[in-house]
């Protein structure tokens, strides 16, 4: 809780091909999906649309109501006192919207100095963003924990990207995944954000039944914080 926020935020620390979006002043409607982008840049906009496409047809195939609308607002300057210094944007719950800086405003780096910014890692983390938006409205508890959140929007950030981007992201943060969900808890992810989410991917990925664990997470009974459990 930021203020009266409460946001769950993208930190950096150093598929549907989408065209045809119906454009009004800064408002990019995506074409079948309950999704609005408002950017002024027309590829910004687009990638807000692909990446929201990406987020929804990954948590459809798992059974999650994506029909939720997404308001998405790509901006320069991430609102004051809604996020920390270095979010590259945030779902603010209170707003029923997802904030993101532009392309431009992002910084360079990637996720490393040798893994630059560019329009597809772009996209993914935009996918990040609208996948805690969806999450939200499917979480069967009142306060889902950080952790929780976060694992499905990484989850789906590393599912929706490219292979070749993928491989080289995860060989940045080694790991076999954690074999059970202890491993995964709001200090290594304040610590280490890429590195959490590198592992819980892996761990996603090994699971035998990942509809289960997602059902799991969702109700509360996986992935809560400790007073929970």
């Amino acid at each position: 809780m930021v203020g009266e926020y409460a946001v769950t935020c993208l930190m950096v620390l150093c598929c549907l091909v989408v065209s045809g979006c119906v454009v009004k002043s800064d408002e990019a409607l995506c074409p079948g999906l309950n999704v609005s982008i408002h950017s002024l840049g027309k590829e910004d906009a687009e990638a807000g649309c692909k990446g929201a496409a990406d987020a929804v047809a990954f948590l459809a195939a798992f059974k999650l109501d994506t029909t939720v609308p997404v308001d998405v607002r790509i901006i320069d300057r991430l609102p004051e006192g809604i996020a920390p210094p270095a979010a590259l944007g945030c779902e603010v719950r209170a707003e029923q919207r997802v904030y993101m800086l532009s392309f431009a405003a992002c910084p360079k780096q990637g996720f490393a100095p040798d893994l630059p910014m560019d329009r597809a890692l772009y996209r993914s983390l935009i996918a990040h963003e609208v996948a805690h938006h969806i999450a939200a409205a499917n979480f069967k508890v009142e306060k889902p924990s950080v952790v929780a959140h976060e694992y499905i929007a990484y989850v789906t950030m590393f599912a929706t990207m490219g292979l070749d981007q993928r491989d080289d992201i995860l060989a940045h943060f080694p790991g076999e995944g954690w074999d059970n969900e202890r491993g995964f808890n709001v200090s290594v992810y304040m610590i280490a954000p890429h590195f959490f989410g590198a592992q819980a991917y892996r761990h996603f990925m090994r699971l035998d039944d990942r509809q289960a664990f997602l059902e799991r997470v969702l109700s509360g009974s996986a992935l809560a914080d400790d007073n929970q459990r």
